[in-house]
């Protein structure tokens, strides 16, 4: 290879690197959204309604009211709690209190129903975001799994 088609090859690799490096970190960096964004998973969508904080002196526990749709036009959506979490500054992450929450349940194809997940926190628990993991659907594959990158902002 001559010295001119090595430089055009360093370049052209140069660029690919580049271009994978943005991608890949565009695909993977955190979306931030506020209460009241629809966040969609395939065909089911998650809106958070209304956030309660109850703080005492050495613990808080909130309750998080959640509007979820089946948006599907022949499948059930079996939603359970256990797909939501907490998530504090540090990255540390909560698991919902299941006995106080509202218990699983399947949406017909076109329903929706309002829930409502509770959680008990240690106090200094703060800068909250709340996120969903539910698996990877095929349309979750075509918008680059947005739904498992985003986070719900609850305070702030």
């Amino acid at each position: 290879m001559n010295a001119g088609k090595r430089a055009i090859f360093i370049m052209l690799a140069g660029i690919v690197a580049i271009t994978a490096s943005a991608l890949v970190r565009g695909l993977t960096a955190t979306i931030e959204v506020r209460q009241g964004t629809r966040i969609r998973h395939d065909d089911f969508a998650f809106t958070v309604r209304h956030v309660t904080r109850a703080t005492g002196s050495t613990a808080q526990s909130l309750a998080v009211e959640i509007l979820v749709e089946n948006d599907a036009k022949r499948v059930d959506y079996a939603w359970s709690p256990t797909i939501v979490y907490l998530e504090d500054a540090s990255g540390t992450r909560f698991k919902p209190d299941l006995g106080n929450s509202t218990p699983s349940l399947t949406l017909a194809a076109g329903q929706s129903a309002t829930v409502t997940v509770r959680f008990a926190l240690p106090k200094p628990a703060s800068d909250l975001r709340l996120g969903f993991s539910d698996g990877v659907l095929m349309g979750d594959v075509f918008d680059f799994m947005r739904y498992a990158r985003t986070r719900v902002r609850l305070f702030g």
